[in-house]
């Protein structure tokens, strides 16, 4: 009898209100599991700064080259395959701090793994705004403290999906039934 390998799921440390997790990746080295498949029970904001990376999402091979933004959803399978002059930030949130409208962008954004090109402006701001809000994370917290960083953590979400909003998107192709119907099941689950 064969046995069958399981996929590792990772989760954050706590859950609910107060649950993500920032992280600069700058090689390899800073990310041990980028080379393993597995999944995650959150969302997963990627900001890549600059070089180039390969991932595969869901089995699917996508290149990111350059500044982007892309989103991973709860339960995709994910890994990296190769990291060439690597610098990004990983912000991983619990969907329970996100609200509905901000879910269902993410989720559209995600279907078909849609990375995002940044112009200068909007990468200056996100490379701020994750560098605040990692700072911010590094400090000891009190209850005043605590409000900020979930202020400023509602603020690189923030920039992070109205990338997505001001992004055109190629309407003329009509979308596929498969994609309405992932879109409309994941709206219910996440």
């Amino acid at each position: 009898m064969a046995i069958k390998s399981q996929v590792p799921v990772f989760s954050l440390e706590g859950s609910g209100m107060d649950s993500f997790e920032v992280h600069h990746i700058v090689s390899e080295m800073d990310h041990v599991r980028s080379k393993q498949a597995h999944r995650d029970t959150n969302f997963i904001l990627g900001y890549q700064q600059g070089g180039a990376c390969e991932v595969v999402v869901d089995f699917k091979k996508i290149e990111i080259v350059g500044p982007a933004t892309y989103c991973i959803l709860p339960g995709q399978i994910h890994y990296g395959t190769s990291l060439i002059g690597f610098n990004a930030w990983i912000l991983a949130i619990d969907g329970a701090l996100l609200d509905a409208q901000t879910r269902q962008l993410l989720i559209d954004a995600s279907i078909n793994f849609r990375p995002v090109a940044l112009t200068a402006n909007q990468n200056l701001f996100l490379e701020q705004s994750f560098q605040l809000l990692d700072a911010l994370t590094k400090v000891s917290s009190n209850d005043f403290l605590a409000q900020v960083q979930r202020k400023m953590l509602d603020t690189c979400v923030s920039i992070f999906t109205s990338i997505y909003k001001s992004t055109p998107t190629d309407d003329s192709k009509m979308e596929l039934r498969a994609s309405i119907i992932t879109r409309s099941f994941l709206s219910l689950v996440l």
